[in-house]
């Protein structure tokens, strides 16, 4: 992925990103988290979720760029790895509408 420059999320961005965000779950996620949970997914609520979090950070520079990975999403999975990332061995239980369902998280190291 050349050419393709990763940084910080602005205030700005939020309502984009969000929409980017849920979007895609929205249809990477069917069939491997529960159709309610995706159905209830909220862009707005993504995107006040995003400027809190900005707001309340420190503002310093992130040295990691990390991702959690629906460990099925094999699509998702090799995107990341066509990205740079790696998956580092950490994995993670997402509980959704009763439902268990596997992350990995991939990582990758930001050039400053």
């Amino acid at each position: 992925m050349t050419g393709r420059r990763v940084r910080e999320t602005t205030l700005t961005d939020c309502g984009r990103v969000a929409e980017i965000r849920v979007r895609s779950r929205q249809s990477a996620y069917r069939g491997l988290v529960p159709q309610p949970y995706l159905d209830r997914l909220s862009v707005v609520e993504d995107a006040e979720r995003r400027r809190t979090h900005l707001t309340r950070s420190d503002g310093g520079v992130h040295d990691r760029l990390l991702r959690w990975v629906v460990q099925e999403n094999s699509r998702a999975r090799r995107f990341y790895e066509r990205a740079g990332l790696r998956a580092d061995g950490a994995e993670e239980l997402f509980e959704v509408e009763g439902a268990t369902v596997p992350e990995v998280r991939y990582t990758r190291a930001l050039r400053r």
